[in-house]
């Protein structure tokens, strides 16, 4: 199989695009709109690092 790199430009379309995925859920679960937004940069960023990581891993 061969290994993808994400280019910055790439990454960043790919956080945005998590983020407005997971966004409806965690607002639902949080009561104001700082906390929700906080939780769903954090958890976009997060995901899309672990995303890039599994891309890049020559080991598989």
């Amino acid at each position: 199989m061969e290994k993808k790199h994400l280019t910055d430009e790439e990454f960043k379309k790919l956080v945005i695009e998590i983020a407005i995925k997971i966004s409806p859920i965690l607002v639902k679960k949080k009561p104001d709109s700082w906390s929700a937004a906080e939780n769903i940069a954090i958890y976009s960023r997060d995901i899309a690092e672990a995303v890039r990581s599994i891309l890049s891993d020559k080991s598989l």
